[in-house]
């Protein structure tokens, strides 16, 4: 502020209460780290677009999983239905999960399906999806995340694979066998073992063998399996029914 003569007698200052303005700018960096945060450790795509599977957001780790980029997907070339192994895809589509998501109001549904990347090779997906509506319940796009999960599926095989190969084993003979844990819980049997107990093998599991028989045939089997569990070694003996037995 000056006088007539341009002289300095003063100053105005102007103060403006920017509280909300501060507290909105911390919430936005708030935002962005954990934002920043959840894409440093998500390991699958984050999938947002239109019911003619073109993606307006496609976000993650696309190339790695399809070998194609972001904007070769949100540009449409490919499609997300062109990538999808046809036998999947006409799996899904006649389960009618398709519609519902285009026609459902809030629907959402779970997948896993192969996709041919890039380089030709075969990955498994599993497909998490939802319609995101408007103010009119009416479904307007859809969002999801997708994950490899190839390693898991190829371990999932190996292990029913492996439980074949235990089931011909145990089938292989005409002996009653069990795999029974320290309870006598009965956990694993073959056909012969339900077979003479005149049971369904699923029925049988989860059962307790002890139970099959009299009480005092229950007792020594349990003091027979005691002795195995402490010793470590098997036993032979001669049951009272006449069928062999060894724990």
């Amino acid at each position: 502020m000056k006088d007539k003569e341009g002289n300095n007698k003063g100053i105005i200052g102007i103060s403006t209460d920017i509280t909300e303005r501060i507290k909105a700018e911390e919430t936005l960096k708030e935002s962005e780290m954990r934002y920043r945060s959840f894409v440093e450790n998500f390991h699958g795509i984050a999938v947002r677009g239109d019911f003619n599977f073109t993606p307006f957001f496609f976000h993650g780790d696309v190339e790695k999983i399809t070998g194609y980029t972001e904007d070769e997907f949100i540009s449409g070339k490919p499609r997300i239905d062109q990538i999808i192994h046809p036998d999947d895809f006409a799996r899904i589509s006649k389960e009618g999960e398709i519609e519902k998501v285009y026609s459902v109001p809030n629907y959402s549904a779970e997948h896993d399906y192969r996709i041919y990347r890039k380089d030709g090779k075969i990955r498994w997906i599993r497909q998490f999806i939802e319609n995101i509506t408007d103010d009119s319940g009416e479904p307007k796009y859809v969002q999801g995340v997708l994950y490899d999960i190839t390693d898991s599926k190829k371990a999932e095989d190996e292990l029913k694979e492996n439980e074949k190969t235990a089931k011909a084993i145990l089938n292989a003979t005409k002996d009653m066998l069990l795999l029974l844990d320290t309870k006598g819980t009965i956990i694993k049997i073959n056909d012969t073992t339900a077979r003479t107990f005149n049971m369904n093998m699923d029925d049988m599991v989860g059962l307790n063998i002890f139970e099959f028989f009299p009480p005092d045939v229950a007792k020594s089997r349990k003091e027979k399996v005691k002795k195995v569990i402490k010793s470590g070694k098997s036993i032979i003996f001669d049951s009272s029914s006449t069928v062999k037995s060894i724990f």
